[in-house]
């Protein structure tokens, strides 16, 4: 008993792809993201992985995942171009399109290493070379794209999991009833139709991307949805730069706009 006491505590571990002969759901989901989404990670080699004990910071948020990139001596030894953790206090028990916003937030810090000529690099061993990509804000524009602006909630949501868990005895307080009010109608379709204006997207961008036939915030939405992130690329005059300019002002709208995102 003595040693039991003593032995120290392994907070992760590996994701098996399959359990019981199924692909388990997390797995399933990143493949799922990956096919459709995130193609140019289609031959890199990526482990899912649970930590247990990630504690809440100052701001009673809580970590939900993150992507690691292997160095070159991990990839030696195991093979893995990035690991996924995810929280596995908080992860098994979101809904599925939940957790599948939250692989997905991680999928883009997963990039490729390119060249001067936009092309992938590759070591001197041939292996593809990989890099972690920052948050465009504090959230990837294809990802509120996609899921909506889903991770303050899911931070809040999973402190709360975490104080259920840890304190699973205390007594739940009773809201105060509050008055009826009329529910407000919010068509979350109306900025499908909103210029770029409206984001902020203006100048010689905005004159690019009308000449490109993307006027609206909705053919905008479609562009990078349908093309992913190399989307600009066939728009003559616009370049990286530009396009990270205009996935910034298309994060800082949709943080303006909580109306227009699903709860």
């Amino acid at each position: 008993m003595t040693d039991q006491k003593k032995r120290k505590k392994v907070p992760v571990r590996l994701i098996e792809r399959k359990h019981s002969g199924k692909v388990v759901a997390v797995w399933r989901i990143m493949e799922s993201l990956i096919k459709e989404h995130h193609t140019y990670l289609a031959d890199a080699k990526i482990a899912l992985a649970y930590h247990r004990g990630w504690n809440e910071d100052a701001d009673g948020r809580v970590k939900l995942g993150t992507c690691a990139k292997g160095s070159d001596l991990h990839r030696q030894m195991h093979g893995y171009d990035f690991v996924i953790t995810l929280n596995e206090n908080v992860v098994p028990n979101l809904k599925e399109d939940q957790v599948a916003a939250i692989i997905d937030h991680e999928l883009c810090h997963a990039r490729p290493a390119m060249d001067t000529d936009g092309e992938q690099r590759f070591d001197e061993r041939g292996g593809a070379c990989w890099r972690i990509r920052r948050h465009d804000i504090e959230e990837f524009s294809d990802v509120v794209t996609r899921h909506g602006i889903y991770m303050s909630s899911l931070e809040k949501m999973a402190a709360a999991l975490e104080e259920a868990r840890t304190r699973p005895l205390l007594a739940a307080v009773d809201k105060p009833a509050e008055p009826d009010e009329e529910p407000k109608v919010v068509d979350r379709d109306a900025w499908q139709a909103l210029p770029l204006s409206a984001a902020g997207i203006n100048g010689k961008v905005g004159k690019l991307l009308a000449e490109a036939g993307i006027e609206t915030i909705g053919s905008l939405a479609k562009r990078t949805a349908d093309e992913g992130q190399w989307w600009w690329r066939p728009i003559t005059g616009l370049g990286e730069v530009s396009a990270e300019a205009v996935q910034n002002r298309m994060v800082a709208f949709w943080k303006g706009h909580p109306e227009y995102c699903e709860q």
